[in-house]
């Protein structure tokens, strides 16, 4: 069975929960029952993050293309990066307006699926060389892990789910530089998880 991915970038997703029961038709239950435990799904939802994966027109219509595969029951993966700033907030000082970094990763996502059993190895820098075999070979550079994040991302009035599938980084534990750390250099201990980092910020 052939089967479509969609690279981006970006995916501006929003909130998952409404959009989820919404595709399901399990608003009113799912209201219904919060409210005979007490609660108001609207409060619920609201506590529910924007899973900052893009700021731009590009990232809401790429989750709107996944939105519609699914609705249209084709088999399709989404591909991109699991940013954990892909959002800013704006807050108030004395000085004006200022923008932060918003960490929408901070208490986990209950969306996420994380494959540790899906993870490759991946060469940052370095350069490629030919060996006297006549075959090329990567030389130097950094070595991150890639582990892979699964979303659903259910369709309308239907059954068919397909997944997002977002990109982490990890680096091996061996490259963690013990002797820098306990000749007190930490920045440099810690340099090659800084360095796998970098893909966690959009902007």
């Amino acid at each position: 069975m052939k089967q479509a991915y969609y690279l981006s970038m970006e995916f501006l997703q929003g909130r998952a929960l409404l959009n989820a029961i919404g595709n399901l038709e399990l608003t009113g239950a799912f209201a219904e029952a919060l409210k005979n435990l007490g609660h108001n799904l609207e409060n619920v939802a609201s506590q529910e993050p924007d899973a900052a994966l893009g700021n731009g027109g590009l990232g809401r219509l790429a989750s709107c293309f996944l939105d519609s595969l699914a609705t249209l029951n084709y088999p399709a993966w989404g591909y991109g990066l699991r940013y954990k700033y892909g959002l800013f907030k704006q807050r108030i000082t004395k000085d004006g307006q200022e923008e932060v970094a918003e960490d929408w990763l901070e208490i986990g996502s209950p969306w996420e699926v994380v494959r540790n059993d899906v993870s490759y190895p991946i060469k940052f820098y370095g350069k490629v060389s030919t060996g006297s075999d006549g075959k090329r070979y990567w030389i130097g550079g950094e070595d991150i892990k890639a582990v892979a994040y699964d979303v659903p991302i259910p369709g309308y009035k239907t059954r068919t789910t397909i997944s997002l599938r977002l990109w982490s980084t990890q680096v091996p534990s061996a490259d963690f530089d013990l002797s820098a750390f306990n000749a007190g250099e930490h920045t440099k201990a810690c340099e090659a998880q800084a360095n796998a980092e970098k893909v966690y910020l959009i902007y």
